[in-house]
């Protein structure tokens, strides 16, 4: 029986993140804009992309590294619009 590394492991737990942000917006127990759907994508992304560094293939790499983009992106939309909610509230 052939055991498992590390960089499998986490191509797997990264499909799994990837996996489980999709079902659980399409079961509507999550939003798309939701905290824990922005990080299971980017932990899937980053874990994806440390899978790639034992068996690399540049299609897989690009698609991550455009992933981890939009997600930093959408992560750092949230947090702006938080922090500009709660000031303007303070303020109110």
């Amino acid at each position: 029986m052939e055991t498992i590394n590390l960089f499998a492991l986490a191509g797997v737990v990264a499909a799994i993140f990837h996996t489980c942000a999709y079902f659980l917006i399409q079961l509507d127990i999550i939003k798309p804009t939701h905290y824990s759907t922005l990080f299971l994508n980017l932990g899937g992304s980053v874990l994806f992309l440390i899978s790639l560094s034992e068996s690399f293939n540049i299609g897989s790499f690009l698609i991550q590294c455009c992933w981890f983009c939009i997600g930093i992106t959408a992560l750092y939309r949230k947090l702006k619009a938080s922090y500009y909610s709660a000031r303007s509230n303070v303020m109110a």
